[in-house]
């Protein structure tokens, strides 16, 4: 465990919306071992559903409420160690972090979970609509948030990321240095609602639960389930819809439903990664945490990401484009024994126990880095 040091973590989101939340959220997890937390996220629309997913409150913010968030970190900071932990660093982020960075006693961090510029710019080409959505002026667009990333790096006392591998994408864009540390996703500790006992009937129940994406691989997904009709995928409605020819092999679960509910359905989580794509290749899935939660098998193409916290600890799959084959793989995987070992990882690595470990170390050597510079 971390040394007690009062300490009080502003966690900042970009989006109310978006997916982009569960990271702010999971940041939250590991802050929360340190202290007390606050979370808010930038207002784009109604909160993300699966916010309820995570204990934290979310309080939303607006352009109009940077001075009052300044004022609010300067006079948490006048009592404790103060943390600010930004996520993905979408405008208008940038310029609330250089205000908080002059604040004594406080760190400001830039965190990093997905390579964001090349999500947008892969979103850009798939359609002229998409084009005009992620034009010069959103605030999301590939070069703006390029520059935005890079000043809220550029002004922040420590950065962090995912992974180890995603850091090396963003070290080729802006200068680290050596204030930057690894934050895998966490999720609290907790336990299915029914044990998962192996099918009598032949059914392999696989499990997806999170958002379907090209780069995920929504088409081997879908391949998978032609192949044997007496597969089925679990996975959370969302404005993706399946092909008709498969549609009735889907399971679309709300999102509010419990994570521990879900996998007490689900035999092996799949993570068909599409490796051609930077966005998926450089990507820690959220999914294989949750997978490592509850103990859940998972079969995935074998990412540096997901090396990097699960090898030996997964099934792994280097080529799809057999779904017999996989299928077979699957169902002959020891799911137990490799559930057992993921589980193992959480404990070691994915843990908010584990997780606050390594941003108090971090943040503690900014402060010493900030006071020297300060002096």
């Amino acid at each position: 465990m971390p040394e007690i040091i009062d300490t009080e973590t502003f966690v900042i989101g970009d989006s109310t919306k978006t997916n982009s939340l569960g990271r702010a959220l999971s940041m939250a997890l590991t802050a929360a071992e340190l202290g007390r937390v606050r979370v808010l996220a930038f207002e784009d629309g109604e909160l993300w559903a699966g916010a309820g997913q995570f204990p934290a409150e979310v309080v939303p913010f607006g352009r109009r409420d940077l001075a009052r968030i300044e004022r609010d970190v300067r006079a948490s900071a006048s009592e404790r160690r103060t943390i600010v932990w930004f996520s993905k660093g979408t405008d208008p982020l940038p310029r609330l972090a250089r205000r908080l960075s002059r604040i004594p006693n406080t760190v400001v961090v830039a965190d990093f979970d997905d390579d964001d510029v090349s999500i947008m710019e892969a979103f850009r080409s798939e359609s002229l609509l998409n084009r005009a959505k992620a034009n010069p002026l959103r605030r999301k667009a590939p070069s703006r948030l390029r520059r935005s990333q890079a000043r809220i790096a550029r002004d922040a006392g420590l950065v962090t990321f995912s992974s180890a591998g995603l850091r090396g994408v963003y070290a080729e864009r802006f200068d680290l240095g050596d204030a930057s540390a690894v934050i895998p996703h966490t999720r609290v500790s907790t336990t299915r609602d029914r044990p998962r006992g192996p099918s009598t009937d032949g059914r392999l129940t696989l499990g997806f639960i999170g958002t379907v994406r090209s780069y995920k691989g929504a088409d081997t997904l879908n391949a998978l389930l032609r192949a044997d009709p007496d597969v089925g995928i679990v996975t959370f409605a969302q404005s993706w819809t399946p092909p008709s020819d498969v549609a009735a092999q889907w399971v679309m679960r709300p999102p509010t439903t419990p994570l521990s509910e879900i996998y007490a359905d689900v035999d092996v989580l799949v993570l068909p990664m599409d490796i051609r794509s930077p966005a998926a290749l450089y990507q820690l899935p959220a999914k294989l945490v949750d997978a490592a939660v509850f103990g859940t098998a998972v079969a995935a193409t074998p990412t540096p990401p997901i090396e990097e916290f699960a090898a030996g600890a997964f099934l792994p799959v280097t080529d799809w484009s057999d779904p017999v084959g996989v299928l077979a793989a699957i169902r002959t995987a020891d799911k137990e024994q490799l559930g057992a070992a993921l589980q193992a990882r959480f404990t070691t690595l994915l843990s908010p126990e584990a997780t606050a470990d390594t941003l108090d170390t971090a943040v503690q050597k900014a402060l010493i880095r900030k006071s020297t510079h300060r002096a």
